[in-house]
């Protein structure tokens, strides 16, 4: 049975997605999207922000969809958000050229992917208390009490600021 997947090409890092609990700010047709099981995010790496860790058109990063909503900064385009997500090993180089950064199929084979070989993670809650699937905020990280970690205040700072963590510089000095 078809699975329908969107696929989507993407300079935000595993991080800030994993951050934001899903991928955004995508203009897409709800409907069609909340019919799909999962998300591909495929690495655009021309864009000034990417990140650079994968190959230009590869699959790095699946997820299960949880919910298709208005993105938080922009209510006329959307967020794909998820609750499960997998890396891909080996990423494939899947992204077609196409024009359009979104794009629609109906099985993992149609985009060189062994679905059996993906190890199901769940997206992690940060230590700032933002649930699974928020869009992380920087208020309360500084009085929680635990540990703030650098990544994890790269990833809240660069969600708030709709940059890609690798773009985010902290230095401390003591």
């Amino acid at each position: 049975m078809a699975k329908r997947i969107i696929v989507v090409f993407t300079f935000r890092s595993i991080d800030l997605l994993l951050a934001e609990g899903g991928s955004q700010a995508w203009a897409l047709n709800q409907a069609n999207a909340r019919r799909c099981s999962y998300i591909v995010c495929t690495r655009n790496r021309h864009h000034e922000d990417a990140a650079q860790q994968e190959e230009h058109g590869a699959a790095f990063l699946i997820g299960k969809i949880s919910s298709v909503e208005p993105a938080p900064d922009d209510p006329a385009r959307f967020i794909v958000r998820f609750d499960r997500y997998a890396l891909v090993d080996p990423q494939p180089i899947i992204w077609p050229g196409a024009r359009n950064p979104v794009w629609y199929v109906d099985d993992f084979t149609d985009i060189q992917i062994d679905e059996s070989a993906l190890k199901w993670l769940p997206v992690p809650e940060t230590k700032s208390g933002v649930s699974v699937g928020e869009t992380p905020h920087l208020d309360g990280l500084a009085t929680h009490s635990n540990r703030l970690t650098i990544a994890e205040a790269k990833a809240a700072l660069a969600a708030n600021f709709g940059v890609s963590p690798d773009n985010i510089e902290i230095t401390i000095r003591g």
